[in-house]
């Protein structure tokens, strides 16, 4: 059913609705390709990306790469943390072979304290 307010079907409003929580998500959203090129990030990632060096449609550092292998492993499906600046969070890293990204999903922030 196509819905003329908001130009969506049924089909497709529940992605659409994901793609806006995970947009405003206040943990950090960031999804790169195999080669470790990042196709996305939400705003609550934009400092671990810009710490990296990176930004959207850029290939992450190399070093980075060899770090985290798991963010360009096709069969990932896993748990990692990033250190950026003075906070460590924890991502959920799941592979969507077909789709041709990586997601990176931040859900616990914990601050360091110097």
């Amino acid at each position: 059913m196509f819905d003329s307010t908001t130009g969506l079907t049924e089909e497709n409003s529940s992605s659409y609705e994901l793609s806006i929580n995970l947009h405003e998500s206040k943990f950090p959203v960031i999804k790169m390709d195999f080669e470790g090129t990042i196709l996305y990030a939400n705003k609550a990632a934009l400092g671990i990306i810009q710490e990296w060096g990176c930004a959207a449609s850029r290939k992450v550092p190399g070093n980075l790469l060899k770090t985290h292998p798991e963010f360009t492993d096709r069969r990932a499906n896993l748990e990692t943390e990033i250190v950026s600046s003075n906070r460590v969070f924890k991502f959920n890293v799941i592979a969507f072979d077909e789709a041709g990204y990586t997601g990176l999903y931040g859900y616990e922030e914990k601050v360091i304290s110097k």
